[in-house]
C-alpha cells in the first residue's frame, strides 16, 4: 500500500492543468502550435500550387518551347551548318528549332529579337551574314 499512497500525494500536489499558474505555459505551447499549424499550411498550399500549376499550361513546358532559326548567310557552308544544326534539333525530346530563314516577318535580327521579347518564341539562333567568308 505503500506506493499507491505515495503516488496519491504526487497526484494531491501536482497543479490542475487550468491552473492560472500554468497559463503562460499553455499559451507559449498553443502559441507554438498555432504558428506551426500555419508554417505547414502554407507550405502545404504553394507546394500543390506549384505541383499542380507546373502541369496545367503544358504549352509553357521547356520540352515544348520553339526557338526561331535564322539564316542570313547565303554561302555554302552556313547553309551546311544550317542543316546540321536542324537535324540536330529533330527529336520529339529536343525544343523545337522552326527555321524562319527568308520569312519576311523574321528578315532582320531586330524583329527576331522583338519576336522573343513578347514571347513569340523562347529564343532565337541566327547564323549572321558574312559567316561563311568569316569561317
Amino acid at each position: 500500500m505503500g506506493l499507491l499512497q505515495e503516488h496519491r500525494e504526487r497526484q494531491r500536489n501536482l497543479l490542475p492543468l487550468f491552473s492560472p499558474e500554468l497559463r503562460a505555459m499553455r499559451m507559449a505551447f498553443l502559441k507554438g502550435i498555432w504558428q506551426m499549424f500555419l508554417v505547414f499550411t502554407c507550405v502545404f498550399w504553394i507546394s500543390i500550387g506549384f505541383l499542380y500549376g507546373a502541369g496545367y499550361d503544358t504549352s509553357r513546358h521547356m520540352k515544348d518551347a520553339s526557338y526561331i532559326f535564322s539564316n542570313f548567310d547565303d554561302s555554302a557552308a552556313a547553309r551546311n551548318i544550317s542543316h546540321m544544326i536542324l537535324e540536330a534539333f529533330e527529336p520529339k525530346s529536343m525544343v523545337q528549332l522552326v527555321d524562319q530563314t527568308g520569312n519576311p516577318e523574321y528578315d532582320s535580327i531586330e524583329k527576331i529579337k522583338h519576336a522573343v521579347w513578347v514571347g513569340d518564341s523562347w529564343g532565337a539562333v541566327v547564323v549572321n551574314r558574312g559567316f561563311g567568308q568569316n569561317l
